[in-house]
């Protein structure tokens, strides 16, 4: 059964809408030359759509590394105007959609919904199938994902998503907090299920370290668990804050390495950008300047992280900071010398203020934890300014 919506950014669009708008964009697509069609792949709301499970959504959810971004900006734009400024087209070519969980056969797994057929190309519109769905939905943890598991868990069972799991758990970007995610799993199971928490790690245990999987049974096997009481607390206050923070800032980051893929593959971006903004053509500029803005809105993002750090268990608290750290020092690098809209220095250089916030909270992080296995970091760490 289909799942209405009660919050009013959610309800923007229909499966009807959906299909229409990713098959114009199929249809802007045949002007460009020496494209040969691609593939689609529907996911989050617009997923859940396509299996029937909700039946509107407040965006338009994909994955394609073949859709080109400024004909993805060009129609958001065109449909806001009919749908609202609330409505967006979020599109991304990169397989980290959820942060820290890659999903390495995104195309091969998702099934098939509609094939496009246009005269020199064909498109092939797929949905992600619905045990990742599942998972991801699981990893973000936000209270509106935790919800969401009511009605996919309808269309699936414990069995399908616990030998995905066991594909899925190895492309877990932090591996000191997959202990977090299979705790999560196995309690989810018992509460959808009511599958016996034991059986479920059974299930599981294959694809975990031998260390996380004694955690779990001693956590599950030994005592009488009051599922209802346990999930009171787990998403809501702090800790749900703080979850929902990391995943914003992970997507912000991920976002912002699809602009600059996307950017990358365009062949009408000149090699070598002028450092003069006079010297620029309109477009040229435009895109410096979104791209400026996408580097600052992460930035925000990233200090909203740092300062809810601490709310986070205390495991995962300095492996989540590393990997941020991490994934800023590739922004930075894949920025290149990109020159800045302004004309003065480049839009990497407002990457590397960031770098140090996040090293210096990975110190603050480790000193406050009584037996830190991380070493500090380098505040003043020097990012080498890469090539153009």
């Amino acid at each position: 059964m289909a799942i209405k919506m009660s919050d009013d950014h959610r309800d923007i669009v229909n499966w009807a809408d959906t299909s229409r708008i990713v098959v114009e964009l199929i249809e802007r697509h045949d002007d460009l030359k020496g494209r040969r069609g691609g593939q689609i792949v529907l996911v989050g709301g617009s997923a859940m759509l396509a299996h029937s499970i909700r039946i509107s959504s407040g965006d338009i959810d994909i994955y394609s590394p073949d859709l080109d971004p400024d004909i993805v900006m060009d129609i958001e734009d065109e449909y806001k105007k009919k749908l609202g400024d609330d409505f967006r087209i979020d599109a991304t070519p990169v397989e980290n959609l959820w942060g820290n969980l890659m999903i390495r056969d995104i195309v091969a797994k998702s099934p098939l919904v509609q094939r496009v057929e246009r005269s020199t190309s064909f498109w092939d519109i797929k949905a992600l199938d619905v045990e990742t769905l599942f998972l991801v939905k699981l990893e973000a943890g936000r209270l509106k994902d935790m919800n969401d598991l009511v009605g996919i868990s309808q269309k699936t069972d414990a069995l399908k998503l616990s030998a995905r799991f066991n594909e899925m758990v190895k492309w877990h970007g932090i591996p000191d907090s997959v202990i977090g995610y299979a705790d999560r799993f196995v309690e989810s199971a018992k509460k959808l299920y009511g599958t016996d928490p034991v059986e479920v790690i059974k299930m599981i245990e294959s694809s975990l370290p031998k260390r996380v999987t004694s955690m779990l049974m001693e956590s599950w096997g030994d005592q009488e668990i009051t599922v209802q009481d346990k999930d009171v607390g787990q998403y809501t206050g702090a800790l749900r804050r703080a979850r929902e923070t990391m995943l914003a800032t992970n997507q912000a980051i991920t976002k912002l390495q699809g602009h600059i893929e996307c950017l990358r593959m365009d062949r009408r971006f000149p090699v070598d950008v002028s450092k003069s903004p006079a010297d620029r053509d309109a477009r040229t500029q435009q895109v410096l300047e979104v791209l400026a803005d996408r580097v600052q809105k992460m930035g925000a993002q990233l200090e909203k992280a740092c300062g809810v750090i601490a709310d986070l268990p205390e495991a995962e608290r300095l492996p989540t900071l590393l990997s941020l750290r991490k994934r800023m020092s590739d922004v930075h690098g894949n920025l290149g010398a990109l020159p800045s809209p302004q004309g003065s220095g480049t839009i990497a250089d407002n990457a590397v203020q960031y770098i140090k916030s996040i090293a210096a909270a990975t110190n603050a992080t480790y000193d406050a934890l009584p037996k830190a296995s991380s070493p500090r970091v380098d505040t003043s760490v020097t990012v080498k300014k890469p090539g153009p």
